[in-house]
């Protein structure tokens, strides 16, 4: 087998009573540290929703064999090697773009940790911050943690002048969710990267009692450490069943940041993520605020929009490469933008902790701008750049009918000065530099690519033209 099984959990947090007749009675997952007793309850009702909105409620099960975890990226990977390939080509391309773009200062504040912990350490983000990590440009010592070990086809390259080595990302075999295994690998440690997580993926094979153990119990666990920690979490837990209603009535959900503390959080299930995913990452983003908050713990919280290899949950007829390039406006981030603000979120964790920043591509105009429904919205986009229909269609591609949905991009441009290298306009700036090579015209567009016009080729890398046709990004 490409998987190889991770240690069965010690003890899987029974959340809920197996029978539905018990719904009352109390819940005996552990309580996390970072919440007092008094708010036990609201915990309690937010996952004791989930549990009856969720379709999967089968109980959970500490026999965690291989058909419970191919249903996440590594397994993808691991049975189609044509998508392997592609998402290691990405990561490649990330992996090499950042670590040209990182000042000598930068380094040294890397190097300043002497070792750092990557949870998630075999998934798609934390296996390319680990390949960054150890790239020859900044040669940091990094233990990575996963609860599947890299197979072969898993292993990753990385480019040591001119050959390739391959490595692992996995340096333990360990889930986070075991406290005293977790606490003695990072005892050498001197910050984290927490990309662990079940995600949307893992839905129909896990419960939401082991959603919770990961997600939750997990992210205590490392907040306990008590190192600088970059929180890896997620803008799906800001799609409730009521944005979910306004997107289905023809309306556009402009997506606000939520930097509030978890005192005043909803919890009707309206206005609470959808499903045991956002739910429980919404949790975890608490007990990161509440960390900082009350022990001055440095943890930044990302959320991170769209950014895997395949939008292979998305049911449209489009190309993956027209999806992601429409997924543009508001929707999704690109891996190499991803990694760069991750690893800038620990270069300056002292400046930016306590901070809950949405990493997506920003929308090319103001924050709310313009007025009106979904398709008032992708009429005035096609107006405003009204040759990108033409862009679009040389290549077979359809623009956007309605724009349902944009997040909050602000936080993470204004405080971390991130310019990411994709966003929506750059991205039809290579198709309009592409066909002005067949047919030159001095055309003028307003366009905000987020690069200065003498940039060069190196600083937009890997924003290229092949990339883009075929959705390497």
């Amino acid at each position: 087998s490409l998987l190889q099984e991770s240690p069965v959990r010690k003890s899987m947090p029974q959340i809920f009573p197996t029978s539905s007749s018990s719904s009352t009675s109390t819940p005996t997952s552990p309580l996390p540290s970072f919440i007092t007793q008094s708010e036990r309850i609201s915990w309690d009702q937010i996952i004791r929703s989930t549990h009856d909105v969720e379709m999967t409620i089968t109980p959970p099960t500490t026999d965690r064999n291989e058909n419970n975890i191919k249903t996440g990226l590594h397994s993808f990977r691991a049975s189609d090697r044509r998508l392997d390939d592609f998402a290691n080509r990405i990561q490649q391309q990330a992996v090499q773009a950042v670590a040209a773009s990182l000042n000598d200062s930068e380094i040294q504040r890397l190097k300043s940790y002497g070792r750092i912990l990557v949870t998630g350490s075999a998934g798609y983000l934390g296996a390319t911050l680990v390949m960054l990590l150890k790239s020859k440009r900044i040669d940091l010592q990094v233990v990575g943690i996963d609860v599947v070990r890299n197979g072969p086809s898993l292993n990753y390259k990385i480019s040591n002048n001119n050959d390739n080595i391959s490595v692992s990302t996995v340096d333990h075999c360990i889930d986070v969710a075991d406290s005293k295994r977790l606490s003695d690998v990072a005892s050498s440690c001197s910050a984290v990267f927490h990309t662990a997580a079940l995600h949307a993926p893992n839905a129909s094979k896990h419960h939401v009692a082991e959603f919770y153990s990961t997600n939750v119990v997990g992210t205590d666990n490392i907040l306990q450490l008590g190192l600088p920690t970059v929180f890896t979490s997620t803008t799906s837990l800001t799609v409730t069943p009521g944005v979910k209603s306004r997107i289905a009535n023809g309306e556009i959900a402009w997506l606000d940041g939520s930097p509030s503390d978890f005192i005043g959080a909803p919890t009707d299930a309206v206005n609470l993520p959808r499903n045991k995913y956002g739910r429980t990452k919404l949790l975890a983003e608490k007990l990161c605020a509440r960390a900082f908050e009350e022990k001055g713990l440095d943890c930044a919280v990302l959320r991170a929009s769209r950014f895997f290899p395949e939008d292979i949950m998305d049911g449209s007829s489009l190309s993956v490469p027209n999806i992601k390039a429409n997924e543009l406006l508001g929707r999704r981030v690109s891996l190499v933008d991803l990694l760069d603000a991750h690893v800038h979120a620990l270069i300056n964790i002292k400046a930016f902790h306590g901070v809950i920043s949405t990493l997506v591509a920003p929308w090319p105009w103001s924050w709310r701008h313009p007025e009106g429904n979904a398709k008032a919205i992708a009429a005035f986009v096609a107006k405003e750049r009204s040759d990108a229909a033409v862009l679009y269609a040389k290549h077979g591609w359809k623009m956007p009918e309605m724009i349902s949905c944009v997040r909050d991009f602000r936080n993470a441009v204004e405080l971390f000065n991130w310019k990411p290298r994709f966003t929506w306009d750059s991205l039809l700036e290579v198709l309009r530099q592409e066909q002005s090579k067949n047919n030159p015209v001095n055309n003028e567009h307003d366009i905000n690519t987020g690069n200065d016009s003498n940039t060069n080729d190196l600083d937009k890398f890997p924003l290229t033209y092949k990339n883009i046709l075929e959705g390497a990004f």
